[in-house]
């Protein structure tokens, strides 16, 4: 065996092991994003917008609704104590609905 063969075997090793391992990660990242999909149909995120044992300031999605139609009405979100979602959230938000208002 000359060296440069064992040169070649090696890294077509080195390749099959990280396929492998980038294979099983898009795997699971298909089943991850069909799982979501699946329960998104079934209609299990309005059912579960209102459970107290999903939501908190931080994740509320009624409140991060307010907070975007406060910010849209020239009021501060902040003034008050519905809105706890990061500014910068909002703002991104913000662009996107106008974005998409426009299309």
């Amino acid at each position: 065996l000359s060296c440069n063969n064992c040169a070649t075997q090696i890294s077509a090793i080195r390749f099959r092991r990280t396929f492998a391992k980038s294979g099983a990660m898009w795997v699971g990242c298909a089943v991850g994003v069909g799982l979501r999909y699946f329960l998104y149909l079934a209609g299990v995120s309005e059912m579960l917008e209102e459970h107290l044992e999903l939501n908190s300031p931080m994740t509320s999605h009624i409140r991060l609704k307010e907070g975007l139609f406060l910010l849209e009405s020239g009021i501060s979100p902040y003034a008050g104590d519905s809105c706890h979602h990061p500014p910068l959230l909002l703002l991104m938000l913000q662009q996107i609905g106008r974005v998409s208002e426009t299309a």
